[in-house]
């Protein structure tokens, strides 16, 4: 048990980590561990090997060689890893793990292409049959959406339309991103489910009784615009935390049930859900930070509509009475260049009164967008991609955190990763005060990709003159030739 909760601490670490080092290297020891549970058995499929395991010790006798559909989530970080940096074994692992799941796909009686629940890495023998009200079909549904977002090959969509196929389209709700449209569904299961939510006007949840509904309401709204379902979904989310919120403070069960649902207002204000206990692929197209108080966050109402990873609406109302300056940070979009419309909405109907502003910039995964939202206005900001760029996370990265400095009398020594898919060129460090003057630098020496999943790093010695102030000064890394990076983020670091 305290050897997955700490693999679920890396995991999310690395949601707000930014790069840092210390968070990707330790996904990096985790992913090298994976041949250890995860491996081929007789006939040459790839299945996670054991159900009982820890950090030192693997069990395959007996019942314990069977994989359970909750086994899955054990790649969690591999999969975060393989997000940020493209790692190819990584990816190559994930998709062998797939393709031996889908060569378990059988017939029932009905004639319908099923799917196994557990497989037994010993005899290659596999029972049960996934469905939408399996014990953990939420975990095969993440290995299989991982496969079809990195490769593309649609084979990979079969064990989910086998389950949403079935009339049960709320399976879509397992899966963090705008499945409906990212799958081409909305004139068939979409349709399905406005008819859900229609059916289903004044119902609420009680605890998880009517959740299906509240997804359908959601998904209402994304094909219809109509917020007549936002405000039914969230009176009934509403309601459904006011009956757990005993059990979430005085009342707790355990530590992994302590939880009031932001699926829904993830959705809306995220484009897609960027993570929810046992959805491990992240599916929120952007990241909101908010200036000033820290209620700016709740003033500001957000909508994304049509959240797609090459379009998307933003459609956002300021409650205060004062100017709130919001940064908007992509996370599942495309990287190149983008054009963006924006201006104001007075009569609710989502879409720019008279003439747009227009502007075109350069936009994807960890790059941010400015904007200004006034007291007691509707702004509404329409994303087009443009021309796409090479995929962020095939690109160099180098990277500081704060365990990576050392300071001695007279200098400076820091250690700098490389953290990326591509070998790092030399670089730069410098050394500046909190103006921006600069106090030092020194040469950076190529670095090589991790690919083989081990830490690549250098450590360089900056000379300071005993008199500088350090308080507040700033390390700043660059690469020659200004070589893309995954992210900017973790170039630049401020002392304590």
């Amino acid at each position: 048990h305290s050897y997955e909760e700490g693999i679920n601490a890396r995991s999310e670490d690395a949601y707000l980590a930014d790069g840092d080092p210390k968070v990707i290297e330790r996904l990096m020891e985790t992913a090298r561990a994976y041949p250890t549970i995860i491996g081929p058995v007789g006939n040459g499929h790839t299945h996670i090997i054991s159900s009982l395991f820890s950090g030192t010790k693997v069990v395959r006798e007996g019942p314990w060689a069977w994989s359970k559909p909750y086994s899955y989530l054990i790649l969690h970080p591999g999969i975060l890893l393989a997000e940020y940096n493209g790692n190819p074994a990584m990816k190559a692992l994930v998709v062998a793990l797939a393709d031996s799941y889908l060569a378990h796909a059988r017939k029932n009686e009905k004639g319908e292409t099923v799917f196994p629940e557990d497989i037994n890495s010993l005899t290659d023998q596999d029972r049960g049959t996934l469905t939408a009200s399996s014990n953990g079909v939420v975990a095969p549904l993440q290995l299989m959406w991982t496969a079809w977002r990195w490769t593309g090959d649609a084979k990979y969509l079969a064990p989910i339309e086998s389950v949403a196929n079935k009339g049960d389209h709320g399976a879509l709700s397992l899966l963090n991103a705008n499945a409906i449209d990212l799958m081409d569904k909305r004139a068939s299961w979409g349709a399905d489910l406005r008819r859900v939510a229609d059916a289903g006007k004044g119902a609420v949840s009680r605890d998880f009784g009517a959740r299906p509904v509240d997804f359908a309401r959601y998904i209402a709204w994304l094909q219809t615009g109509d917020k007549h379902y936002l405000e039914a979904l969230y009176t009934s989310e509403i309601l459904t935390d006011l009956n757990r919120m005993y059990l979430c403070t005085e009342g707790e069960m355990w530590s992994d049930r302590v939880e009031l649902f932001s699926d829904l207002l993830q959705r809306s204000r995220l484009g897609g859900m960027a993570i929810r206990r046992n959805q491990i692929y992240p599916g929120n197209l952007v990241r909101w930070r908010f200036a000033g108080a820290p209620t700016n966050a709740e003033n500001v109402a957000i909508l994304i509509q049509g959240a797609m990873p090459g379009h998307f609406k933003v459609i956002a109302y300021n409650l205060s009475n004062a100017p709130i300056a919001a940064t908007m940070t992509g996370a599942n979009v495309d990287a190149g260049t983008w054009s963006m419309a924006s201006g104001f909405d007075a009569n609710g109907d989502d879409a720019i009164d008279g003439k747009p502003l227009r502007k075109t910039l350069v936009f994807g995964r960890d790059s941010d967008v400015a904007l200004v939202l006034p007291p007691h206005r509707t702004v509404v900001v329409d994303f087009m991609l443009q021309s796409a760029a090479p995929p962020v996370p095939d690109r160099a990265d180098i990277g500081i955190g704060a365990d990576d400095v050392h300071r001695g009398d007279g200098y400076i020594d820091v250690t700098v990763h490389s953290l990326g898919a591509r070998d790092a060129p030399a670089g730069t460090l410098t050394f500046e005060t909190a103006k921006g003057t600069k106090i030092a630098s020194v040469s950076v020496p190529p670095l090589g990709a991790p690919l083989d999943l081990r830490p690549k790093t250098t450590t360089v010695r900056l000379a300071v003159p005993a008199n500088s102030a350090l308080s507040g000064a700033r390390l700043r890394l660059s690469l020659s030739g200004n070589v893309p990076e995954i992210t900017l983020r973790n170039n630049s670091l401020t002392l304590p």
